[in-house]
């Protein structure tokens, strides 16, 4: 019998859902039903976990469309938002399929949607999660009229290459919200005195699990101490011995972009007056 056989009829389906977990670097895959499922082509095992959700809502406002799945309290992903929210973004892939569909079940995409944020309530987490049409819908970033710069760093209409302004060395001291990190001087290295931006690491720091941190403070002792930065917020897993990428930051100015040789691409209007004539008067 085929999926919409199965699907649609009174007695003879036979439900069971996959849970595919993605963050573009790792995936966590997961069955609703009672035994594992391994795929050959491509491998795959989905290990088995009590899950459930509510059912899809269906609303003429797409970016209220939301799904709940409950999991036990120490299901492996929400733990991953027990102390700060992951650097990556997490997508859900629901498939659908019917046990007694044959030798080779027919899938299909049920639904999908971004991970939102969790909550936890006596032994069981609920993550919360927003429909992918929602998302399409979303409005996206427009062009300001401003001083700054509009565009993201490394992005398309910056174009610097990230990988020319990054540095990789090894993690020696973790502590809260200071890692320190030993990077080999090069002609590209960070110097060792007048730390201000846009010279100074006040940027990005990506761990080996491509965990994500943004910079808030850098320092250094020379001639041979390690370089000291403060993240926003944790590493989960972050310890001594990995290895730590840093990307320089951007402060979004004319002198930022300059300090890049990228002067270009800067996307800002640095001549903006700063009285406003509205609010000030024409002065001779």
């Amino acid at each position: 019998m085929s999926y919409n056989a199965q699907e649609t009829g009174q007695q003879s389906g036979y439900p069971l859902e996959l849970y595919e977990w993605t963050d573009g670097v790792e995936t966590i895959r997961n069955t609703s039903g009672d035994e594992i499922l391994v795929d050959t082509s491509p491998p795959a095992t989905w290990e088995t976990l009590q899950l459930r959700r509510n059912e899809p809502e269906k609303t003429a406002a797409l970016d209220a469309a939301t799904l709940e799945v409950t999991a036990p309290r120490d299901f492996v992903l929400a733990l991953r938002f027990r102390v700060t929210v992951p650097g990556r973004a997490w997508f859900l892939t629901i498939y659908r399929l019917h046990r007694n569909d044959g030798p080779t079940p027919e899938r299909r995409v049920f639904w999908k949607g971004l991970l939102r944020s969790v909550s936890w309530s006596g032994a069981w987490a609920t993550m919360h999660l927003q429909s992918i049409n929602g998302l399409l819908k979303s409005e996206g970033l427009r062009l300001q009229y401003q001083r700054g710069c509009n565009h993201m760093h490394y992005a398309p209409g910056c174009n610097l290459s990230a990988t020319a302004h990054q540095f990789t060395g090894p993690i020696v001291a973790v502590s809260g919200l200071t890692v320190s990190v030993s990077i080999p001087p090069t002609p590209n290295s960070p110097p060792v005195s007048g730390l201000a931006a846009p010279q100074a690491l006040l940027g990005t720091a990506v761990a080996e699990n491509g965990e994500r941190r943004m910079i808030t403070a850098h320092a250094f002792t020379p001639p041979s101490g390690p370089h000291v930065l403060t993240v926003l917020q944790p590493f989960a897993e972050a310890a001594v011995g990995q290895v730590l990428t840093v990307r320089r930051g951007c402060a979004r100015t004319q002198a930022a972009c300059g300090f890049f040789g990228n002067l270009a691409n800067f996307g800002g209007i640095p001549t903006i007056p700063i009285n406003n004539p509205f609010v000030h008067g024409i002065e001779a």
